[in-house]
């Protein structure tokens, strides 16, 4: 989004289309961690101090925290209005066409099993962002953990998504490089319905080693087939005798072509009763090689 906003300052268009920001300067509701956290990527964009980038941060101002408290005798909903009446105060008089709500959790509902309690936030939410005249994009942790380290899978993103699809409009998801296994993630920018085309839009992040920021994204334009190469090499490695599938993840760890069980799972489909016939499955969770790669120069 900082990316987004720097674009839209310097009257540029972003490199996801449909992602231009309307006129008006940008509201950034930060909920989670304290401004000067969130200064780290502002600076280095020239976006920290901007004159058109207003901030409203809970952990340093001590009125905004201060409604964030449960009120047991209070509704949730009636809490969250509070929160929604404390940001359209703070920025009556501006001319703001955006507010990023980071987090956007903090105005929706908790209770994610409560169908109607979440479409009644998105719809109080979407009939906020109408009565200031504004857009509102909303930043939420969308990812349920389910005994990983992270959760990075897009089907484990989306379905911890719920809160966010209740009144969104557009709906955009990352995709890193590790869950792709190749060298640019995937950005997938879905709009509503009649509200333009979807996009699936190739990126890379730059790193400290190239002397680019960490985590800025660029349009990756580099070899596609590197996930079909890595698949060839873990194949490669494979033992010629028959093996277990926990001795094809060791194998994929050590060899770095598949960095986790689930990439090891994937590449054990693929190469079996996927796009090649390459393994046979002896038993369950037990496989054999079917197919013998020529030796180079033979």
């Amino acid at each position: 989004m900082a990316q987004a906003v720097q674009a839209h300052f310097e009257g540029k268009n972003f490199f996801i289309k449909g992602l231009n920001l309307p006129d008006g300067d940008v509201c950034w509701v930060q909920t989670d961690r304290q401004q000067a956290t969130h200064n780290i990527p502002l600076k280095a964009m020239g976006l920290a101090n901007h004159p058109r980038l207003h901030i409203l941060n809970f952990v340093d101002d001590s009125e905004l925290h201060q409604l964030t408290i449960p009120q047991p005798k209070q509704s949730e909903a009636a809490q969250i209005a509070r929160l929604r009446n404390a940001v359209s105060e703070r920025i009556e008089g501006l001319n703001i066409g955006t507010l990023i709500l980071d987090l956007y959790d903090d105005f929706q509902t908790g209770d994610t099993k409560n169908g109607k309690k979440m479409a009644f936030d998105g719809r109080c939410n979407l009939r906020w962002c109408m009565q200031m005249d504004l857009a509102i994009v909303g930043i939420n942790y969308s990812f349920k953990q389910t005994g990983q380290n992270a959760a990075k899978r897009l089907q484990d993103r989306s379905a911890g998504n719920l809160k966010g699809q209740a009144s969104a409009s557009w709906k955009i998801t990352l995709v890193d490089a590790e869950e792709l296994s190749e060298a640019f993630g995937i950005i997938e920018a879905k709009p509503g319905p009649g509200e333009g085309t979807p996009e699936t839009i190739q990126v890379r992040r730059g790193t400290q080693d190239e002397g680019d920021y960490v985590g800025l994204f660029s349009a990756y334009d580099g070899p596609l087939n590197q996930a079909e190469e890595r698949l060839e090499k873990f194949y490669q490695a494979l033992p010629e005798v028959q093996f277990t599938t926990h001795e094809a993840v060791v194998i994929g760890d050590h060899t770095k072509t598949a960095p986790t069980r689930i990439t090891v799972n994937r590449y054990l489909k693929d190469l079996s009763d996927g796009k090649h016939t390459w393994l046979t499955r002896s038993s369950r969770g037990v496989w054999r090689k079917s197919w013998i790669p020529p030796v180079s120069g033979h």
